[in-house]
């Protein structure tokens, strides 16, 4: 993805630019101006997300048990086996099964999910009351987010083991704000804390 953001730049004939983007946004940022760093006069970002495992901990584990337990125990009721670690590597095993009647009740889940745990709001839980014994109805509509997300999740990024964290000096010098709210459920303010200092 960064030599595709590069090619852009490229094309558009962008000498230099402010690199601006939240949660993924903000990952893609980050590793884009430690690449390219004489390029980047400034980044702003927002609900950063620096691509490790323990983010994906907190966003779909910890934050869930700790702020809004209904619904995670809610989620791993959905589970064959309650003792499952973290919900959503089951739920992503189950979006790589061909079967329709497999995937999107895991793609609805997730969305459902996910959804619930990006506002702070008290609002009703809409998961699946099963993901077994399903049937698909043709033509049926159902988030694409989760298959990109555990896409990603998966494959650790496609970066190294903390390879933002462990490259911060190349982009020092670069001008840079955070913006971060306290109440994030899925991107830790910790995480923009700690890189801030």
């Amino acid at each position: 993805l960064i030599e595709d953001i590069e090619i852009i730049r490229n094309k558009l004939g962008i000498k230099k630019w402010i690199l601006v983007g939240g949660s993924w946004g903000s990952t893609l940022a980050l590793v884009y101006a430690q690449k390219y760093p004489k390029i980047v006069s400034g980044i702003v970002v927002r609900a950063l997300f620096l691509g490790t495992e323990k983010e994906i901990d907190w966003a779909f584990r910890k934050a869930a048990q700790i702020f809004k337990p209904e619904l995670y125990y809610k989620l791993l009721s959905l589970m064959p086996n309650n003792k499952i670690e973290n919900p959503i590597y089951y739920l992503g095993k189950r979006l790589e099964d061909k079967d329709p009647n497999i995937f999107i009740p895991a793609a609805k889940a997730w969305g459902a999910y996910e959804s619930s745990l990006s506002t702070i709001n008290i609002n009703t839980i809409e998961l699946p009351d099963t993901l077994n014994n399903y049937i698909a109805k043709k033509n049926e509509t159902y988030p694409n987010t989760p298959f990109m997300e555990w896409h990603y999740i998966k494959n650790n990024f496609f970066l190294e083991k903390n390879q933002i964290k462990n490259n911060i000096k190349i982009i020092n010098d670069i001008p840079g704000i955070i913006l971060q709210s306290s109440y994030d459920l899925l991107c830790p303010p910790n995480t923009s804390f700690l890189l801030s200092k």
